[in-house]
């Protein structure tokens, strides 16, 4: 499973970090994945649909982003980090801790959503 960070949890790093659990994962704001401008109305739909195109699983602390995912249809995997303003260690240390339930989460065909 590839993450793909949204906007909020964002972090030159973080991707390193979590690499020896989720290798090729990247955040939204890489240049090489060509997704428009986070001040375009419809960016979180960009996100979805290349979540869904290339295989990520989108993890955000938007928590609309759940209702957004089915409403497109045949929504990526997401899952809702409401951490709030957290750091990156707390970010890194939660997705390692929950690593087991996040690859069941991955697996489950009938899931879209998972809540941390």
């Amino acid at each position: 499973m590839k993450l793909l960070f949204d906007q909020n949890l964002s972090s030159d790093d973080l991707m390193e970090r979590l690499d020896d659990l989720w290798p090729g994962s990247c955040h939204v704001r890489d240049p090489s994945l060509g997704l428009i401008d986070a001040d375009n109305k419809t960016y979180d739909d960009e996100i979805l649909v290349y979540a869904r195109r290339h295989g990520f699983a989108v993890v955000t602390t938007d928590k609309g982003f759940p209702k957004q995912s089915r409403e497109l249809g045949d929504p990526p995997k997401v899952i809702v980090m409401p951490t709030g303003n957290c750091r990156i260690e707390e970010v890194e240390r939660i997705l390692r801790e929950r690593y087991g339930d996040l690859l069941r989460f991955h697996n489950n065909e009938r899931e879209s959503v998972f809540w941390i």
